[in-house]
């Protein structure tokens, strides 16, 4: 079996700590130094925000496909009229926030089977796959067959720090990204509310799960298929070409940089170091369950939410509308206020290739309308002729149409 057809995959699990959020900025105001308020609040009890995400890499590098995302809640306000098979990720949700052997089969089975059948399809290759993944109470062990084309095996116990390609930098790199991600929400976040120090707990009040699925998303798509692709060399080093050499801790000073800006002026890279590492530690039993009851109350509130009031397909045509409005009055501006031509020729050309799909849905959305609008009148003119009230004859307009 070729390694383009070997896949992998790797659970790990992120947290946003929001219980620890108001602790962290109250000794942050008070003038405490960066890596005390860490240590202090390392170890703090989980908070309902844990999610559990487990990419999949295949071996050649190529494939990008959407990790699986295990969240508390199904239907979070913070999602509420989003169509969630748009997003970046494969959501599930289970109380714990943790995958499930259930949710674990219905990933492979409805979103990796039929993946590699298009894989391979477009590749002309087998429609087959090799998956290979750690030996994890999640991953039954007695299920090796799904969809008919992905086929399990199993790391052997204790190798999965020593071979599995996703603990060899790709998850480190995938953090690393996320938390740069979130330092420039901060950033750009604290710039719009004046640059105040204390509009930091509103600002972190305002990060939830999809800003969080947004970021997660972004961090993945930045991958390269170098990255993906050199994960593999213990594994499988005959699948793995010339490598980048990329490094995750390459980010930090990045990181460090955005930090400060944020007004965190005592950050520094080992402080990096140790947060991105407090995303793997466990939680134990008792946290667990700690978990679960303070989200049954929560989960009821945001199910009764979804049930009056069901998620939109699609954006309406007013908003759309609004969107290519702002869009039009930017390239306006940069055309009348900017002496450099070739600079706001291309602003012009990268404004007009990201809304294309914007464009497009409005105009399928007019083209809709107008159709309907016919409709609706050749439905009326029928009800009129059949009222028994003498009208006009209409034929001779329906024979021009």
């Amino acid at each position: 079996m070729g390694p383009e057809e070997a896949t992998k995959t790797k659970k790990t699990r992120k947290f946003v700590p929001v219980s620890s959020k108001l602790e962290v900025i109250r000794r942050f105001d008070r003038g405490e130094r960066s890596v005390d308020i860490v240590r202090a609040t390392k170890g703090r009890k989980a908070s309902k925000d844990k999610i559990t995400l487990m990419p999949v890499i295949n071996a050649t590098g190529d494939a990008v496909l959407k990790p699986l995302l295990v969240y508390h809640s199904e239907h979070p306000r913070a999602l509420r009229n989003i169509n969630k098979k748009t997003l970046p990720v494969v959501f599930r949700a289970h109380r714990s926030g943790w995958n499930t052997r259930l949710i674990f089969s219905d990933y492979m089975t409805n979103y990796v089977s039929p993946f590699v059948e298009r894989y391979c399809r477009k590749n002309n290759l087998d429609n087959r796959c090799l998956m290979i993944v750690d030996n994890c109470t999640v991953h039954p062990a007695n299920i090796t067959e799904y969809g008919g084309n992905v086929h399990v095996v199993f790391l052997p116990p204790n190798t999965t720090s020593l071979l599995q390609p996703c603990d060899q930098g790709l998850i480190a790199i995938i953090k690393a990204y996320y938390t740069q991600n979130v330092m420039r929400f901060i950033v750009s976040a604290i710039d719009e509310e004046g640059n105040s120090r204390a509009s930091l707990r509103q600002i972190w009040k305002n990060y939830d799960i999809r800003l969080a699925i947004t970021n997660i998303g972004d961090a993945v798509n930045r991958l390269t298929v170098s990255m993906r692709n050199g994960v593999w060399k213990k594994l499988c080093p005959e699948a793995v070409g010339r490598s980048e050499g990329f490094e995750a801790s390459s980010l930090n000073p990045q990181i460090v940089e955005l930090a400060r800006e944020a007004g965190f002026m005592e950050v520094d890279e080992e402080d990096i170091e140790e947060v991105l590492a407090s995303h793997e530690e466990d939680v134990t039993k008792e946290e667990l369950l700690q978990l679960q009851d303070e989200r049954v109350n929560i989960e009821g509130e945001q199910e009764n939410e979804q049930s009056n009031s069901e998620a939109k397909a699609e954006m309406e045509v007013k908003h759309l509308r609004e969107l290519l409005s702002i869009i039009d009055d930017s390239e306006t501006i940069a055309e009348q206020h900017n002496p450099n031509l070739e600079r706001s020729r291309r602003f012009r050309a990268g404004l007009e290739d990201i809304s294309s799909a914007y464009r497009e849905l409005y105009d399928h959305k007019r083209r809709d309308a107008k159709q309907l609008a016919i409709t609706s009148f050749f439905k009326r003119s029928n009800l009129t002729e059949a009222d028994g009230e003498p009208r006009p004859s209409t034929s001779k307009y329906a024979a021009i149409s």
